[in-house]
């Protein structure tokens, strides 16, 4: 019961977070001495957004791997 309500609250969590605070995944363009609306920051915004969905992909499967360890060892315990 608590690891299925962990695992929707760590999902909800991510999923709440990407969409309230969608700014926090682009660069400033002002760091980079350019055009704000260049091609060259589309892309870099673009690159880190791919990199912060990689990265919440392997929060999420370290966690979901935890769940399954204590799963099963609760089941071997029984």
């Amino acid at each position: 019961m608590v690891l299925k309500l962990l695992k929707k609250l760590s999902l909800s969590w991510c999923y709440l977070f990407t969409l309230l605070f969608p700014v926090a995944a682009q660069a400033c363009s002002i760091c980079f001495y350019g055009d704000p609306n260049s091609s060259a920051n589309k892309a870099l915004r673009l690159g880190i957004i791919a990199l912060l969905l990689v990265l919440m992909a392997v929060f999420a499967l370290f966690i979901k791997f935890f769940i399954n360890c204590a799963r099963k060892s609760k089941l071997s315990i029984k």
